[in-house]
């Protein structure tokens, strides 16, 4: 289930494309690569590209501060 995105916050996940946002949904959720692949039905060299432009797009050094700034994002959302 892909993140509600907030595109009126400035420097939120608008830049995300859909399958994105559900990878990073996953990563929110403590998934590894091989869970994300699995869950998406792609490969886990797919589900790591995604990754790695999810981190790259939020300008976020690595998995765990992406998925932080998804749930602060989601936090924002549902106040």
């Amino acid at each position: 289930m892909p993140l509600p995105v907030d595109v009126d916050k400035p420097g939120t996940l608008d830049r995300l494309t859909p399958r994105e946002r559900e990878v990073l949904d996953h990563v929110a959720r403590g998934a590894t690569n091989r869970a994300i692949a699995s869950a998406l039905f792609i490969t886990e060299k797919t589900a790591s590209v995604h990754v790695g432009n999810v981190i790259a797009k939020l300008g976020v050094s690595n998995r765990g501060e992406a998925a932080a700034l998804a749930r602060s994002v989601r936090s924002d959302r549902d106040t």
